[in-house]
């Protein structure tokens, strides 16, 4: 199943025939936040005050819980035993799943999961580790202007960027390890994404894309072809590509074994959002027109739009059948 989250609604498709299999409304959902469980069963969401827990088998609310604030953001822990909710005022919660009870409340501005009593959050200038059982924190490194990834893994990293720097956090040994790009080679980094066994990260710049090796923070391949920023990258592991979504209505998909372009895209105007089907055999791109355009990448054809829904995408996500 193809699952395309709105403002107000999410459509879920039929990743093989790409016919809508439901549409679930919602009264304002102003952030198109949604999160699935790692075995596709359920899908979370909130709508106003409200977060509800929706069964995919049975296209109906197995669950939901009122609470006291809008809610903006979610979350899960690796094991889905926890939900990690932010509110509009920026407080935050975590709710035992599927018991449903409130563990412990805090103040943050943003969260990724490490494990079940561990995350990693901004707060007062840094990134930092809080232990919600214990309330306890920890800064790891400074927040400066850029962005982040967190690699979930039997030891946790942080990967941190910002202009030409790219820092790797070894949380359990509090390692820093920072590599500065040269200025008169490489372009600023605008983005980070993480192959699917997290063996592998790539950063999308103005002009390429460069895969990195996570271990040994060494650039492996550079591919080239974009004349704007690289916003969002895929790996294709089975087919052993690389996708990367441009500022200026293009697609490129490079062999990553040559670096050589097998496939290129072009959309009629800008695309912000790209994922890529578990089969990996589609493309899904959405342009700012609000449209959903659904391509088989190695045929360059286009397969299937939806057309004319407002307001705008905000997420989509993919179960693991397809």
């Amino acid at each position: 199943m193809i699952i395309i989250s709105y403002v107000e609604k999410i459509v879920i498709l039929n990743s093989g025939t790409l016919e809508k299999i439901q549409e679930i409304f919602m009264s304002q959902n102003r952030f198109g936040t949604f999160s699935m469980t790692n075995d596709d069963k359920f899908i979370l969401f909130p709508d106003k005050e409200v977060l509800h827990f929706y069964d995919l088998s049975s296209f109906r609310d197995k669950e939901t819980v009122n609470v006291d604030f809008q809610i903006i953001f979610i979350t899960q822990s690796i094991d889905n035993s926890l939900v990690f909710i932010n509110g509009k005022k920026r407080q935050f919660y975590v709710l035992a799943f599927p018991v449903l009870e409130w563990e412990k409340s805090k103040i943050i501005t943003s969260n990724e999961p490490l494990d079940r009593t561990k995350m990693v959050i901004k707060e007062d200038g840094y990134f930092k580790t809080w232990d919600f059982e214990t309330d306890k924190t920890e800064n790891i490194i400074e927040n400066k202007p850029g962005g982040w990834e967190v690699q979930n893994e039997e030891n946790f990293f942080v990967y941190c960027y910002s202009d030409y720097t790219f820092s790797k956090v070894n949380i359990p040994t509090k390692t820093i390890s920072t590599i500065t790009l040269d200025r008169n080679v490489y372009e600023m980094i605008r983005s980070v994404a993480f192959s699917p066994d997290t063996k592998y990260f790539m950063t999308g710049t103005e002009k390429r894309v460069l895969l990195w090796d996570c271990e040994s923070m060494t650039i492996l391949k550079e591919f080239k072809g974009h004349d704007s920023t690289s916003w969002t990258m895929c790996y294709l592991a089975k087919s052993n590509a690389i996708a990367g979504m441009a500022q200026n209505k293009t697609v490129r998909v490079w062999d990553i074994e040559t670096t050589k372009e097998i496939s290129v895209i072009t959309e009629t105007c800008k695309t912000y959002t790209m994922n890529i089907t578990h089969n990996e055999e589609m493309l899904i791109l959405v342009p700012v027109d609000s449209s959903t355009n659904i391509w088989d990448w190695r045929k360059n054809i286009r397969l299937h739009t939806i057309r004319g829904i407002e307001p705008p995408i905000v997420r989509i996500s993919i179960t693991e059948n397809d």
